[in-house]
């Protein structure tokens, strides 16, 4: 839950079309987890956490956390935060598992991890960009299926 002190932004463009296939739980958990993060960012202090989804078009093969993502459209999902960032060394470590920077009674280490790991089980990545003094803010790169027979439901070979 957010508290009274941190307000949720959701910022749809309207030029948000095409579709990922991964399951709605998975999405909602991970989405979930990057705004608790959020949240834990600002401890006591007052702020918004944006929330938004734009297309990405990559067009050549590119690097991200690791991942070699493929040329072609992806859903690009941030939340974001101004909770004054993480410092070099945590982003570098910040998906790997069991890193964490709470305590033990608050954090496993493994929420940022998941979440590469579901974003990375569905043709994409996770992508970290932090400033230390001013926020953080976290991509899901879901791949975007070409294959209009899966976007409605049909099955190829079936």
């Amino acid at each position: 839950a957010l508290s009274s002190r941190l307000q949720l932004e959701i910022d749809e463009p309207a030029d948000v079309a095409g579709t990922v296939i991964v399951p709605a739980s998975s999405l909602e958990a991970a989405l979930l987890n990057l705004i608790a993060n959020a949240r834990d960012a600002y401890g006591e202090k007052e702020g918004t956490i944006t929330l938004r989804a734009v297309v990405r078009r990559l067009q050549g093969p590119r690097l991200v956390s690791g991942n070699l993502l493929s040329p072609g459209r992806y859903l690009d999902v941030s939340v974001a935060d101004k909770a004054g960032g993480m410092a070099r060394e945590v982003q570098a470590k910040a998906l790997t598992p069991f890193f964490t920077t709470k305590s033990a009674d608050v954090g496993t280490g493994l929420g940022l991890h998941t979440v590469m790991i579901f974003a990375r089980d569905h043709g994409g990545s996770v992508e970290i960009t932090s400033e230390e003094g001013i926020g953080t803010r976290v991509n899901v790169l879901l791949r975007i299926t070409e294959d209009n027979r899966l976007a409605t439901g049909d099955r190829p070979g079936a």
